[in-house]
């Protein structure tokens, strides 16, 4: 992810459904606005599918129903198929799960350790929660939130163990009804139950109360989250990747009046060389591009690691297509940031980019110059 700022529409706090609902012509031109902005770069947000552990999820909603985790659980352990199941579901990168809050639940009860599969943004939670609430509304047209019941402070253990012993002498209703014995045969497959009921009766409520009950901070109530159900995950996904939603400035003029926003002006530079800018926020603004596109380049070489020397052209040497795309968008933030930042520390970021894919001196000498010639001037 190439990003200034972790914020959309300047906020780190989520916009809720409602008032996204209510601007509803601004959320409708961000659709697609991200390519008419002025710069097609500025709204790209990476984001892939991931396996990770269930325990480092964390809720954004408090509206989780104890009873239906736990028949999802029981479910989940007569099919054997809790490890690594598939969320359906968007996290953000600070591991907030945007839906999915039951199966989520209903795997950690079975298995903290175990892994579920998601959809990672790279956004924290607040503004993920708005750019997903734009396109729940912009692109799908959805106006009303869904209302959600329970409270993921009930998941305790002495809770759940009144929901475990109902189930175990009456079974469990409902539009897939299992039987006593079968949740007693169930509870017998958790991990480390070794087959008995009253084991895993006892692993399940310990898992309960471990279970994170602090949602995230902000966050609305569920009928303010996003709409957006598994099918259309892979869809935001390939949206949000290629910027073609506008949520960071420069804005479109429609979404920048419906949304009342101002785009931050930019300082002018001193003919003095510094390395530090004059204001705290552009010098933080700088560090954090650098700190992002080293992420990206330490991806691309993790993406080659396994590949022999790159070829080089015979008539134009120089970088790969996506590595020049990278360093050509690094410069080019810098000057619109209107960075005081010393040319040595481009050639700096640059010259890592080289060594990590093993050219020689005479190339980088070569590829530095077809920078400057191309990029730089």
């Amino acid at each position: 992810m190439l990003q200034e700022t972790d914020t959309v529409f300047n906020k780190k706090q989520p916009i809720p459904l409602s008032q996204i609902v209510n601007k509803k012509q601004g959320a409708d031109a961000s659709v697609g606005g991200g390519m008419d902005d002025g710069d097609p770069s500025d709204d790209k947000i990476a984001g892939k599918k991931m396996s990770i552990s269930v325990a480092k999820l964390k809720p954004a909603q408090t509206e989780i129903i104890k009873e239906k985790a736990f028949g999802m659980a029981i479910g989940l352990l007569l099919k054997g198929q809790w490890n690594n199941a598939d969320l359906g579901a968007i996290i953000s990168n600070d591991n907030y799960i945007m839906d999915g809050h039951h199966r989520w639940a209903a795997t950690y009860l079975i298995d903290p350790k175990a892994k579920v599969q998601g959809t990672v943004i790279d956004l924290p939670g607040g503004p993920l929660i708005t750019a997903l609430n734009v396109i729940t509304v912009g692109k799908l047209g959805i106006t009303t939130g869904n209302k959600g019941k329970g409270n993921v402070a009930d998941f305790t253990g002495a809770n759940l163990a009144k929901v475990i012993d109902n189930a175990m002498a009456n079974g469990l209703k409902g539009e897939f009804p299992i039987k006593p014995e079968d949740v007693k045969k169930a509870l017998g497959n958790m991990p480390n139950a070794n087959g008995n009921a009253e084991v895993g009766k006892q692993l399940m409520i310990k898992n309960a109360d471990a279970m994170p009950k602090q949602i995230m901070p902000g966050a609305p109530a569920r009928v303010n989250m996003p709409v957006i159900d598994g099918s259309k995950v892979a869809m935001v996904q390939k949206m949000l990747e290629k910027g073609l939603i506008d949520l960071e400035p420069p804005y479109t003029a429609k979404v920048k009046t419906a949304f009342d926003l101002k785009e931050n002006k930019i300082m002018k530079k001193t003919n003095t060389k510094q390395s530090a800018y004059t204001s705290k926020t552009q010098r933080l603004e700088e560090e954090l591009v650098r700190l992002l596109v080293r992420k990206q380049l330490r991806e691309a070489e993790e993406d080659n690691q396994k590949e022999t020397e790159p070829e080089k052209a015979k008539d134009e040497p120089g970088l790969e297509p996506d590595l020049a795309e990278i360093t050509d968008l690094y410069i080019k933030k810098l000057k619109n940031a209107q960075s005081s930042v010393d040319q040595s520390d481009v050639v700096e970021i640059i010259g890592q980019l080289l060594d990590s894919f093993g050219y020689g001196n005479q190339d980088k000498l070569t590829i530095l110059q077809g920078v400057k010639q191309t990029t730089i001037r």
